[in-house]
Formats: structure tokens, sequence, C-alpha cells
């Protein structure tokens, strides 16, 4: 019986039963027919201790009365008991061969599956005449109930095999790149996935953990998707990272072993999204430069005039000009600030340690605050693929802010690499980095972190406040 639950064929499983049967009782021979829809007939499968001539002369029978027993049970749909086949019109065909084998008695029972489809007959032969006792037709009605068991789920099993080629065949032929994942391993890899991914080996079955084609930052993200579309980072054969974004979906069934992962490479469209900050950082210099020189200068020139002018003798002169000039001098206080904030850095090809010394030197000069650094060791080596100048424009945005805040005294950039990757941190004593603050500039740095795979996070306690830029792997 152990055989029936194995992934044995077939044939196996039903010989299998057929001897299971035959154990109940040694004078017991069982055989078992399956149904062949097409050819509308019954094919011997399993017939482990039958004569060799009588499973010859019925390897194959029609499905129609007076077929024998088994032909007639699938005809009927219902179970035919013949107790001597002598004196049976069904066997009129048959009954010569069956007693030249030594078979007298056949008691035939037929399976169907779930939608009354006719799947095969079970019979049970004698060497002498009987009519069957209780406890037999018990032992056949379970017999048969296994049949159906067996036999259903074996063609399951082949129907999903069917499917599962098939679904590849259309895997293998999209363009799209596609991996299939199952208990955290990757078992298939199209062609589009191997170009995707650079790998060597033709598509097709593979055995791969989901370490070695995700980004470490991105690792247990993929393994635990399931259904869904997420960005993840993906990693080519040569360790460089390619941000995609993926679709997963299960295979079908209660209980999903698989997980077909449809990828979307958005290499292109960062680098097209890269380019437009990178005009619209032109337009912000303009911007800029037109903010200093020009309305910065006319505010201060005016500013001027209003502490040029002598109150006059009314009681309320004086006042008035002392609250406009505190206004036009906070006016130009945040059009500076603006100003700052959309100047470029200064551009450095000499890696992030040294773009991070001339930024706080450049944005001490600025304030006259001082900007210190906490910079840890292998930095530069951890960040050696990273987009160096996108990198220093988002922490210049960031420690400008926090500097130019009128209650700033201490503004603090630390770098050191974690275990997602390397993180840069901005941290100020006041909540000029507050989540809440100037959420528009927040968010388009948000946004220029991610295409250069970064994830930027903002916190504050209500007094102090920080920014974290974390490079991920």
């Amino acid at each position: 019986m152990a055989l029936l639950g194995s992934g044995a064929s077939l044939p196996e499983q039903l010989t299998a039963l057929a001897q299971y049967v035959e154990s109940y009782e040694p004078s017991i021979l069982c055989s078992i027919m399956l149904a062949d829809e097409t050819r509308r007939t019954l094919v011997l499968s399993a017939a482990p201790s039958l004569p060799e001539a009588w499973a010859r002369h019925v390897a194959e029978i029609d499905v129609a009365e007076g077929a024998g027993s088994c032909g007639t049970a699938a005809a009927r749909v219902s179970a035919v008991i013949v107790p001597d086949v002598r004196l049976s019109a069904l066997w009129a065909r048959y009954a010569t061969a069956a007693i030249e084998s030594g078979l007298y008695a056949c008691w035939s029972v037929p399976f169907v599956d779930g939608n009354g489809l006719l799947l095969g007959t079970i019979a049970l032969y004698y060497r002498a005449p009987r009519t069957p006792s209780d406890d037999e037709r018990q032992l056949i009605d379970v017999a048969a109930d296994l049949a159906t068991l067996v036999t259903c789920r074996h063609r399951e099993d082949a129907s999903r095999r069917v499917d599962v080629r098939r679904l590849r065949e259309l895997i293998q032929r999209t363009a799209a790149p596609i991996l299939v994942k199952r208990h955290g391993r990757v078992v298939y890899m199209n062609g589009s996935a191997v170009t995707l991914l650079g790998r060597s080996h033709p598509a097709g079955v593979v055995d791969l953990p989901i370490a070695d084609v995700a980004a470490p930052a991105s690792a247990a993200q993929l393994d635990r998707l399931c259904s869904g579309t997420e960005t993840v980072g993906l990693l080519d054969a040569a360790g460089h990272r390619i941000p995609a974004r993926v679709t997963a979906m299960p295979e079908a069934g209660p209980k999903p072993e698989s997980v077909v992962l449809t990828f979307v490479d958005l290499r292109e469209q960062f680098s097209i999204e890269r380019q437009l900050q990178d005009s619209a950082e032109e337009q912000w210099a303009r911007i800029a430069n037109d903010l200093n020189n020009q309305v910065c200068q006319q505010l201060a020139g005016i500013e001027y005039l209003i502490a040029s002018v002598t109150p006059t003798a009314h009681p309320d002169s004086a006042a008035t000009l002392r609250l406009a000039q505190q206004q036009l001098q906070h006016v130009r206080q945040e059009t500076s600030l603006l100003a700052t904030w959309l100047t470029p850095p200064t551009p450095t090809g000499d890696g992030v340690e040294t773009a991070l010394r001339t930024l706080a030197e450049d944005i001490s000069r600025e304030t006259g605050k001082a900007v210190s650094l906490d910079i840890g060791p292998g930095i530069d080596a951890a960040l050696r693929q990273t987009d160096h100048a996108t990198v220093a424009r988002i922490l210049a945005r960031l420690v400008r802010r926090a500097a130019h805040a009128p209650a700033a005294r201490r503004v603090t950039i630390v770098a050191q690499t974690v275990s997602e990757g390397s993180r840069l941190t901005v941290s100020t004593n006041t909540p000029a980095l507050a989540p809440e603050g100037a959420s528009s500039h927040f968010g388009s740095l948000r946004h220029l972190a991610w295409l250069v795979g970064s994830v930027l996070r903002f916190e504050s306690d209500g007094v102090e406040s920080s920014a974290m830029l974390t490079i991920l792997l």
C-alpha cells in the first residue's frame, strides 16, 4: 500500500493495488483495466497473477454488452457478477479461453471519476465457480475506490506536467526576463533572464540560491515575495546591481510551492529620469544665480533705504519702519536660503570621502558654522560603484538646509558601512530635517535617491533631526 502514495508510475501503482487485493484471499486473481476514451475499449493495465495466455487474450476488449464481465460492467457502469462463466451469455465469446486458463468465475466493478467519466474496471477471478460473500463485495468496492484515487491523481499529475511544459515553452519564448523560484532557490530561468543577468549557463532548469541573483539588500525581499509588484535590485554575474520591477505570481493550487517572477529592467528608465534631474539641476543653478545676483541684492538695497529713512513725528512711524525692516530682512534671509538650497555642490572625482570634506568646507564658508565629519573606514571602497555626483548632490541639499537654519549650532555628517550597504547620516540640533518639513524638497530627494539604488529616511524628536541616506548593496 505504501507504493500507492509514492511517485511510482500508474502501472506500478495499479499492480501494487492488485497485489494488495490478492493478499486478502490466496484464491483471488485480480486484474485492473483502464478505459481508452478514443477507442472505447478497456486496456489491461495490471494483472500480476493472471495466466499469461488469458492476459494476452484480454489485453484490449470492447466496452460493450456481452464483452465478458469487464466490458459489460464498463458499458453498464455498474457491477457485473458472473459466478460461472460457462453458464453466462455475457461470456459466450470468452468462456472457452477462460476455461483453458483455469478461470471459472469473474466479478467486475467499474470505477469512475467525480464527473461520472469511466476510468476503468477492477475484476476478481476465481479458479472455481462461486458467488461473492459480503466481505468480498466490500473488498472489491474498496479496491475500486482506491483505483479511482490512484488513476485520478496520476491524470492530474500528467495534466500538470503538460501545463508546466507548455508554460515553460511560453516563458522561454517571451521577451520578458522570467525566473521561477521555489523554497528560496531559483529553479528556472528563461533566455531573457540569462541575458539580463549576464549568465553563462543555458536557459532552462537551474538550481541557484536567490542570493546569487539578487543584491544583498533585496535577497530577503525577493525570497518573501509571492504576489504583487515591487522594486528590487538584481545582481549580474559581474556583481553589478540592476534595478528592476518584479511582478510575482504563484503557481495554481491550494498550496503553491513555486512562484513565477517577471522582471522589467529599470536601468533605461532610471537613466532618463537622472538626465531630467540633471537638466533640472541646471535650471535650479540659473535660478540660484538670479536670486543671489539680482533679488537678494535688490532686497538688501531696499533694506538699506528703509534704514536711512528718518522717522516722522507720527507716533507710529518708527515702529512701522522697524517692522518693515524686520520683514524685509526675513524675506532676504529666506531668499538666500532658497538660493543656497538650489546651488549645486562643487564637483569632485576623488571619491566620496574627498567629496564630503569639500562639501563641509564649502558650507562652513557659506554659513560660518562648522560642519563636523565622522567617516568610517573603507567607505570609498564600499561606495566604489555608487553614483558619487548624485550622492553628493543629495547630501549638499541636506547639509545646506540643516546649516542655514537660524538656530543651527551643530551639523554632523557620519559615513559608515552597515549590513544593507553604506549609510550617510546628516544630523543637526534643529528640526530642519524633520519629516514634516519642506515635504516637496524631501520628496524630490527621496526620488533622486531611489534612482541610484538608495533609500532616504528622515527622523526627528521635535528638537533635533537627521536624514539617513542608505546606499543599498
